[in-house]
């Protein structure tokens, strides 16, 4: 039901599974996505395309973004870990959104409504469309685990960087080494990215 985990007694990860409208609440500790026994999508790869709605109801393709880099990050409203890294990812996707960098948020989670995303998409400030991946499908293919976990595709449609959002070892605590920006950074400077792929943190993706 969730992602391999590693578990740290300090704190708590909220799994919502919708099943008759029970909400199940697991503790365990903080969740780190495994290391993968072979990545669907590696680095160098090609990103498939995908075809999703966001929680306004518009539409959206990888390939609607061609030539533009694309910020795809996996996502969860109840995740204690995406609560903490909301306020450092907002600010992030605002300032390179101004760079014509492209973010979106999947929410793959089953039982989890488009209003309530919606909902809470408004309440924190997300910047950016939050898209409904029905069945996980797209985080099957993509092989993700975690939320929140980070994929960026460069201009030529190449997965480039997969992982973490930063290198933070509590949900509430911003990392030193913020490896997203690292990644775009470079990418603006037609540089190579230094760490493309980090061991993610964050909640199990609760998949049907």
């Amino acid at each position: 039901m969730c992602a391999l985990m590693k578990c740290n007694s300090t704190f708590w990860v909220l799994a919502l599974i919708g099943i008759g409208g029970l909400a199940i609440v697991l503790a365990g500790g903080s969740s780190i996505a495994d290391d993968h026994d072979e990545d669907k999508v590696e680095i160098g790869d090609k990103v498939p395309d995908f075809e999703m709605s966001d929680t306004e109801g518009n539409t959206h393709k990888l390939e609607d973004f061609e030539d533009k880099i694309v910020v795809l990050s996996f996502y969860s409203q109840h995740c204690p870990w995406i609560i903490g890294h909301d306020p450092h990812m907002n600010a992030l996707a605002k300032e390179y959104m101004e760079k014509d960098i492209v973010f979106l948020g999947i929410d793959a989670h089953a039982g989890r409504s488009l209003e309530a995303i919606e909902e809470h998409r408004k309440e924190v400030g997300v910047p950016y469309p939050i898209l409904k991946d029905v069945d996980n499908k797209y985080a099957d293919k993509m092989n993700a685990k975690v939320t929140p976990e980070i994929y960026i595709v460069d201009k030529e449609g190449n997965l480039v960087y997969h992982g973490a959002f930063d290198n933070r070892t509590s949900p509430r605590d911003e990392g030193e080494v913020n490896y997203v920006k690292n990644a775009l950074d470079a990418l603006l400077d037609g540089n190579d990215i230094d760490e493309p792929r980090v061991q993610a943190w964050g909640c199990g993706i609760v998949r049907i």
